[in-house]
């Protein structure tokens, strides 16, 4: 059963499709390889902040567009199907809103693909964009964890040095302000 939440989503991925340059998608209410690989697209050129004429994507569509495609990447660097339909409501605002801002009118009222519904097949490739990468903290942990011993001692010992400098330092500047 085709769900209307992602037929929504469909809709607006064809209301930027035309400007960005990417292929529409079949209105069927499902996901798919091709609705992926739309949703990816139709973020990317609001994360990069395309422009539609003169009149470009605000940074208030920018930076969510950007966090939701972190959202929608695998460890393993793969679109995740699965987390696009867990935020299918908030993509479809979120693409509705920067069509709407860059001036990009509804187009026509959508057309629901029903077995063979006039949809050419376009064969999609699925896309590997690499492996995620993670925030800083986790990076920081991961580097730690691969340390051998010796080179966590070092590292302590480094740091606890630079802690004895900065202390001293401190001290001198206080005492001769006294």
């Amino acid at each position: 059963m085709p769900s209307a939440n992602l037929l929504a989503m469909q809709t607006a991925i064809n209301r930027i499709a035309p400007v960005g340059g990417f292929p529409a998608v079949a209105l069927d209410g499902g996901m798919g390889p091709a609705t992926a690989a739309g949703t990816w697209a139709a973020l990317g050129w609001v994360a990069t902040g395309k422009c539609n004429g003169s009149r470009c994507v605000p940074a208030s569509f920018r930076v969510p567009a950007s966090t939701l495609i972190s959202q929608l990447v695998s460890d393993s660097g793969a679109i995740d199907q699965t987390a696009i339909m867990q935020h299918d409501t908030e993509i479809a605002q979120l693409l509705n809103g920067a069509a709407s801002a860059v001036g990009i009118g509804m187009g026509a009222p959508p057309m629901i693909a029903t077995g063979g519904g006039g949809f050419p097949a376009t064969p999609v490739t699925p896309i590997n964009f690499g492996p995620k990468t993670a925030g800083f903290a986790m990076n920081l942990q991961n580097t730690w964890k691969g340390m051998a011993t010796w080179q966590k001692v070092g590292v302590g010992i480094g740091v606890f040095a630079g802690f004895l400098f900065i202390r001293k330092q401190l001290k001198q500047r206080t005492s001769v302000g006294a």
